[in-house]
């Protein structure tokens, strides 16, 4: 810790700083971002080094006695953010060990100079009170002092000086439909992602948005807004509903501040319903200039009005892609045509449209030589009528990144990030490109990135579990499954990811049970591959050789993955006819090929001249 009197209580343990005055935390002069609660832990273990910080002591000084809270969940949220921050982890911690069931511990140590950070954040403390008592025997009044504090917090939070180096933080609650009929969900949900969306793309140094998914987990919730700001570690909440009577809409909003929950601002806007969409830019600017944030410098293409039928069928396809699922995906392909044949320069609707298309064959529903065309064509048109809209490049990037096109495809992926920095799609499909080509630490970032802009995802949590399946990290891969399921136990995603991880951990007994959990349904092609993989791994041949056959006899009617046969064909030791199949997956353009070079179920056949030739063709190289 320095002693100096510039910096006080400053405690520098590793490459980190800590001031706990200022409350910043810094790693070589650069401002890490740590939310309050997550600050406030660090504080608590810092000022007692090498000693048990009880459980009790942390729900007392981060919750008041007059808190409802989930204390686990929001401590274990808290320590996470704060294990992230610091680069740390619960398996081999740094800094912040665990003490099961009894509270934390700093193991890490502190400026050498300094050995007792308890000692000298005690002394400092001290001389920080005797250097205030000298400055109030100067003070004319007390009235003066809180004249000038006042001053002083307004000048930094509601004027046009420089903001804090980290960017503020936003979650935009669900619209609450008080229309009085729930078939009109559609159209409050539609309408909640797409103010995320305008907010996202405001100026992602300044303002973060956390992502649908996880705003979406409190609708209809009964938490205040003090609450559900610390489970998400965000600064300012946006309430809002809307009201709908035919072709009329009347939109609330209200922007509060988490922390004191106090409102900073509301509105109120009557528009017609093919309107609805536009009024989300409205209340984007002026929630960012109730903030402070400065808007982004974006031209965005000039559309026409939206007429009602295109506004309308939009809406629909975002709440069924949402579901993410087989059939959302055909129902929403569905309606984003019909929102394209009403308003052929609806940009949106065309990403929407490709986006569907491209899940469709991600999903097994259609083959690609049915799929990758027209996710091509509405990608394309997308970047066409506005290629300022993060979406439309992200399509882009999908669809390329797909086509094996690396190059092109980074390209479009960093403009959709630096279109709307507060994307998590755009993070999380980013993080798949990486592990695509061996980056593996920089899609641990990216997908890192993503969870923090939308902790409460399943789909997230579930990517961080194949991106370190694919950096073969198996123990922390598990590690993250077990968090990724107190969230939903019975998500398919999870189970998926869990059972390859454990087969190539030999674990085969607990692979199969995994399987078993593959949905989306007990026939699905996806769960047959998944147990024909694990039987065939855990020597059960005779298993494996049935639903093996039963993948063929659904080739013959339907589509399957040539790549999910060649897989099974490997774990059953037939690396001839794997081979084969793999060769049939690329003539195919299977969508499974772009983990080729990471695949650690291909191990068995990756020294092969002809793998070594499929591994070019498609440009990729191991890593």
């Amino acid at each position: 810790m320095a002693s100096s009197p510039t910096s006080v209580e400053l405690v520098r343990f590793g490459e980190y700083e800590a001031n706990l005055r200022s409350r910043e935390l810094r790693r070589a002069g650069a401002t890490i971002r740590l939310p309050d609660q997550s600050f406030e832990i660090l504080a608590m273990l810092l000022e007692q080094p090498g000693a048990l910080v009880p459980r009790e002591d942390l729900r007392n000084r981060l919750w008041p006695a007059d808190t409802f809270v989930d204390f686990d969940h929001g401590l274990n949220n808290a320590v996470k953010r704060l294990r992230d921050a610091l680069g740390d982890s619960a398996e081999v911690p740094r800094f912040v060990e665990t003490l099961h069931r009894r509270g934390y511990r700093f193991i890490g140590k502190v400026d050498p100079t300094e050995p007792d950070a308890r000692l000298q954040i005690q002394k400092q403390r001290s001389k920080a009170s005797a250097r205030y008592q000298r400055v109030v025997i100067f003070v004319v009044s007390a009235s003066l002092v809180t004249a000038l504090l006042f001053f002083f917090l307004r000048n930094m939070y509601w004027s046009g000086s420089p903001q804090p180096p980290h960017p503020m933080m936003l979650a935009v609650l669900p619209f609450q439909n008080l229309s009085g009929d729930s078939s009109q969900e559609y159209f409050s949900d539609g309408l909640t992602e797409e103010l995320i969306t305008q907010l996202g793309e405001i100026n992602g140094n300044q303002l973060g948005v956390i992502a649908r998914t996880s705003s979406m987990m409190y609708k209809h919730t009964t938490k205040d807004v003090g609450q559900i700001g610390r489970e998400l570690g965000v600064d300012y909440v946006l309430e809002s509903s809307v009201r709908r009577d035919g072709d009329q809409v009347r939109i609330t909003v209200q922007l509060i501040y988490a922390r004191t929950q106090l409102h900073v601002w509301a509105n109120s806007y009557d528009r017609e319903v093919r309107h609805s969409i536009a009024v989300q830019e409205e209340v984007a600017r002026a929630v960012a200039q109730q903030i402070r944030v400065k808007l982004a410098n974006r031209e965005a293409a000039v559309q026409p009005p939206l007429n009602t039928a295109a506004n309308e069928a939009y809406l629909r396809g975002r709440y069924f892609w949402n579901q993410f699922t087989e059939n959302g995906f055909s129902q929403a392909a569905s309606y984003f045509d019909q929102a394209v044949a009403a308003d052929p320069k609806f940009a949106s609707a065309y990403s929407g449209l490709s986006d569907s298309y491209a899940f469709l064959v991600i999903t097994n529903v259609i083959p690609p030589r049915e799929g990758w065309p027209k996710a091509r064509d509405a990608a394309q048109r997308a970047v066409e009528l506005d290629g300022a809209l993060s979406d439309a490049r992200l399509s882009l990037a999908h669809f390329r990144m797909h086509m094996w096109d690396w190059k092109d495809a980074d390209l479009e992926f960093k403009k959709a990030i630096a279109l709307d920095p507060s994307n998590a799609t755009a993070h999380r499909w980013h993080a798949a490109y990486l592990v695509s080509l061996g980056n593996h630490q920089q899609a641990l970032e990216e997908i890192t990135e993503a969870h923090r802009l939308d902790p409460l995802s399943l789909t997230n949590n579930a990517e961080v579990v194949r991106t370190l399946y694919y950096a073969r990290q198996y123990a922390q891969a598990v590690e993250q499954a077990r968090k990724a399921q107190l969230l939903n136990p019975e998500f398919p995603r999870t189970h998926f990811w869990l059972g390859r991880v454990y087969a190539q951990m030999g674990k085969y007994s607990e692979a199969i049970a995994e399987a078993e959990r593959v949905g989306p349904s007990p026939d699905s092609t996806l769960r047959v591959t998944e147990m024909a993989y694990a039987c065939a791994r855990a020597g059960k041949r005779a298993e494996a050789g049935a639903f093996l056959r039963e993948l063929q006899e659904r080739s013959k009617r339907g589509y399957v993955p040539a790549y999910d046969l060649a897989v099974v064909h490997l774990a059953l030791g037939e690396k001839e006819a794997a081979l084969q199949w793999l060769q049939r997956a690329y003539d195919e353009h299977d969508w499974g090929l772009v983990v080729l070079a990471v695949e650690p179920r291909l191990d068995p056949v990756r020294s092969d001249p002809r793998f070594q030739a499929l591994l070019r063709k498609l440009g990729l190289q191991e890593r």
